[in-house]
Order: structure tokens, then sequence, then C-alpha cells
């Protein structure tokens, strides 16, 4: 007697960026090979499903990926059904003018994300819904879904939630810029869209304009303020067009723009981690979570052995700086022995992404900490939660990011042009002390450098802190507590298939969180590689097993 055919399992995934594109692709994929069938239904607010508002394909062709083609490496569907060419195969199908070493603009990714997403959806059945969801309830037949019109839907036995960056409550200094802003008829602009940005931009001609952020987000920023105004970027510098502010002027904590990358791929290969150090990266990570120990030493020690490699065969001479003594400094305090000027940083580093000198310690070990990322996301996994090493891994890991998520070295250089054109300055970058004033905000208004700007761009992303997130559907979870934030980092706690934890500490059956709200239980969640990787295939093989 044959045996009875599995049951439908219902899926309802809850966004539809990347992440929920991945996740899709896998779920279906796996299904496909199973034979199994899915009742699958997305929740998308946004006119872009697949590519999410920060891979929108009709942003500006200036917004840039901080990705060359050749690191770009999304893995196919995963079943025939669902074949979609590659992104870089799509290119060549395309015919578009992009090689190996370029920076594609994030609208051709969306582009790409878009058509691989309508792809799938036709392919699985999917039913897709442009709706919000603000009210998850479970009962006994599974979860039902309220939307902010009031229509439920359901039930459903899984619900993933893969939102991306939901609302968050400001920090205390946004929140009182806002409220200067509002009350003296102020700019205070998001960067994104950036298309908003350079209309606003229009009337800031002669004016003094400053950004919170000197990350990948102020390049745009700036692109946005110069060549959408008409400006361009030749081989001898800036030419303005005259439309742009008098200055901009970009600030942060530490007052230093991240490291550009190698420019070209035969430079990036230097830092590339041979097989076996990688193997060894993962018993280094695996011995952290076997001791339940916060002691980097061991990792360190790898790390900086790969980087004294990488920097000997770029050209550095034997007995130069010490890799090991500076990443060591570096887990005990993030940019501790970084005693550069922010503009001696910038050029010294863009040098290097050139490949015009040998690369220092610093640049050395970001490079290679960037090609061990999908390693480190898969050691992490294994690590006990709460630990230690979990906690120090993420603390590493976040420093590190002003050299293994550097921007194209061309930003870098731009940036050198409108510097020298005297439209930026760096002379206030490094947490300045800001007062507020009926004209806007003066920058370091105790000091030498003191500057009056008319205008402010937030170019700061909210961090994924649990405790912080207004949007309703996981305000009200957190509240019921179904959701609780995790002891090692801001995010939902989550098991290694991404399963919700209760503040009880029981799993909570047919509830998975996907993506940067679940920092702390994943790390590196904020590639575009880590949206098709290791957690969610566990989810998806998680799904079908039940």
């Amino acid at each position: 007697m044959a045996s009875p055919p599995p049951p439908v399992r219902s899926v309802a995934i809850v966004g539809a960026g990347p992440r929920g594109l991945g996740a899709l692709e896998a779920l279906g994929a796996r299904a496909l090979r199973q034979g199994r069938k899915l009742d699958l239904h997305v929740f998308e607010a946004s006119e872009t499903p697949g590519a999410g508002p920060n891979f929108a394909p009709d942003m500006p062709l200036s917004d840039l990926l901080n990705l060359p083609v050749r690191s770009i490496d999304l893995p196919a569907p995963g079943s025939p059904a669902l074949d979609f060419p590659s992104f870089r195969a799509w290119i060549v199908q395309r015919s578009l003018s992009l090689g190996l070493d370029d920076y594609p603009p994030r609208a051709v990714m969306g582009t790409y994300l878009s058509e691989r997403w309508d792809h799938v959806c036709a392919v699985l059945g999917v039913t897709v819904r442009k709706a919000r969801i603000e009210v998850m309830e479970s009962g006994p037949d599974g979860w039902h879904l309220l939307t902010d019109a009031g229509t439920q839907f359901g039930p459903w036995s899984e619900v993933a939630l893969v939102l991306g960056q939901p609302a968050t409550r400001l920090d205390p200094q946004r929140a009182r810029w806002q409220a200067h802003a509002q009350r003296h008829g102020l700019n205070l602009l998001p960067v994104y869209p950036s298309a908003d940005l350079s209309r606003a931009a229009r009337a800031w001609t002669g004016r003094t304009v400053a950004i919170r952020g000197l990350g990948l987000s102020t390049f745009d920023a700036l692109r946005a303020m110069t060549i959408a105004q008409g400006g361009r970027f030749e081989a001898d510098g800036y030419h303005p067009s005259g439309k742009e502010p008098s200055l901009i002027a970009p600030f942060s904590l530490d007052g230093r723009p991240p490291a550009p990358k190698p420019a070209r791929g035969a430079l990036d290969d230097h830092y590339a981690p041979r097989a076996d150090e990688r193997a060894q990266f993962l018993d280094a990570l695996s011995a952290l979570g076997a001791d339940a120990s916060d002691d980097l030493t061991p990792v360190a020690t790898l790390v900086a052995t790969i980087a004294a490699r990488a920097m000997h065969q770029a050209g550095a001479p034997p007995g130069g700086a010490d890799a090991r003594s500076w990443l060591l400094a570096e887990i005990r305090e993030a940019g501790r022995q970084e005693r550069r000027a922010p503009l001696d940083f910038l050029e010294q580093n863009a040098e290097m992404a050139a490949g015009h000198c040998p690369p220092d310690a610093g640049y050395a070990v970001g490079q290679v900490w960037r090609w061990l990322q999908p390693d480190l996301r898969k050691g992490f996994q294994n690590l006990p939660q709460p630990g230690n090493a979990r906690a120090a891994l993420i603390k590493l890991d976040t420093g590190l990011k002003r050299y293994s998520y550097g921007p194209p070295l061309a930003a870098a250089t731009e940036l050198r042009a409108l510097v020298a054109a005297g439209l930026v300055t760096l002379r206030a970058t490094a947490d300045p002390d800001i007062r507020l004033i009926p004209e806007g905000w003066t920058l370091d208004p105790a000091g030498k450098t003191k500057l009056d700007a008319a205008a402010m761009i937030d170019a700061v992303l909210p961090s994924p802190d649990l405790s912080a997130v207004t949007e309703p559907l996981i305000a009200g979870l957190v509240a019921q507590g179904v959701l609780c934030k995790s002891d090692d980092a801001d995010g939902a706690v989550t098991d290694r298939s991404a399963r919700a934890i209760s503040a009880a500490a029981k799993p909570v059956e047919g509830l998975s969180i996907l993506g940067r709200l679940s920092i702390g239980s994943n790390i590196a969640v904020d590639s575009i590689h880590d949206c098709f990787g290791t957690v969610t295939a566990a989810w998806a093989d998680r799904v079908l097993q039940t």
C-alpha cells in the first residue's frame, strides 16, 4: 500500500527584499526536489519585491554597490525548474558594459533581483500581496496575519519575518535634531531615496551642508550633491557645475572614512586564504565554543599569519608591521592604534588599494577578514548562545567593517578630489561638538574648525536593536514575549535554523526571523550574500522536515 503524500505546507514570508528572495528560492528548490507541495504567500509593502528599497531598479545609477562584479557570487536557485542565470551571466546577456573589477549600480543589481523574483514566483505559483502586516496572532490552526488596513489572512503553519530595516525609535541625538529642524523649518534628510536628496540639494547652492556619518552611504550622499547637480569627475579632479553646496562637512564618531577595497582582482587575490587556512579558521572558531572563551588570540594569530603573507606578496618588506600585534590591539579596542588624520588615512589606504604601495597591517588584516566572512558565518552558527565568544566576534567584526566593508577605490578617489577642490572638508570629522542654532547646526562651536551648516543629512543606519524597533509587528511580538533580545547583541534570539526563541527560552513553533534583526544569533548579516547563505538554507531544511 502506497504511503500517503506529505501534507501541503502553508508558508507566509513577510518581507520581499533580497533576503525574502533567498528564502523563497531555498524553500522552493527543496520542495521541488522532494516532490513536496507548498502554499506560498508573500507580503511586501514596497513596489519592488525581490530587490527591496535598497536595490530599487529606479535608483540613480550613481549609487554603487560596495562589491565588484568579481566578488558577487549569488548561488543558483538550486533546482533545474528554478534555473536563472548568475549575475555575471545576466550581465553578459544584457550586454552591460561592466567588467569584473567594476562596481555595479544598485539599480542594476535591483533589476537583476526583480527579474529573478518574477521568475521564481511564476514557477512556484507564489501569491504576492502588496500589504503591510502589523499584527500576528497564533491559534490552534496556525498563524494569522492582520494588515494595516484591517484585513486578516491565514492560517499558516510557518511564517518567516524578513523585514530588512524596520521602523526604529530615533536615537536621542537624531530625535533632538528632528524636533529642531521641524521647529525652524530646516532640512534634515536621510540619504535614501537619493533621488529625493538630489532634488532637495538644488536649493543648497552656496550653503554649507553637514553629513552625519562617514560610511558607505556617505559616498552616495556626496554624489547626490555633486554629480547629480551637474558636476564631473575627470582625471585632473572635480569640475563643479556651480550648483553644488559651498561646503560639505561629513563627520562620525572616529572621523575616518572607510578604506577602499583592492582595485583589481590580481591585487585582491593576495589576501585570499588558502583552503587549509579556511579549515584552520573554522577549527579555531570551534575551539572557542568548546572552551566557552572570549579569548580571540588563536583566531587573531591565524588571521595575522594570512595577513603577513599577503603583505609580503604585495611588496611589504620582511620584518615590517606586526599584523598580530595590530589585530590584538584591535580586539582590545577597535581603532585604538589609528593615529593618522582623516585625510592621511584616506589617501594612504587609497594608495594601498591601488597597489601603489604595500599594505600596512590594518589594511591587510581587514581584507583577509573580508575573505573569511563566509567561514565566519558558518563557524559562528556552531557557537553556544549566549556566549562570550559570540559577543567578542561581533565586536571584532563590527570594528573591522571600516576595512572589510569598504567602498570602491573610485569613491575614495572622488572624495579626495572633492577635498582638493575645497567642496568637502575633513577638518571636523571626529565626533565634533554640535550646537543647535536657528539657522541650522554649528559644528565644533568652540574649536578652530567652527562651521555653520544650513542642512543636515543623516547617513547613519539605525542599529538592529530589538528594543528600539517601533514597527508594530515586531514591537507587538516583543511585548508579548514571543521575541526576545539576545544577550550577545541587539537582535532577536533564534536557533540555528532561524526559529524564534521566546522570552521563556522556548522555541516558537512556526515563527522564524531572518536578517538584520537576528544579529547576535547570527553575524555579518548585512551582506547580500548572507541573504542566500547558511541560515536561510537551514531554515528551508527545517520547514520541510516538519
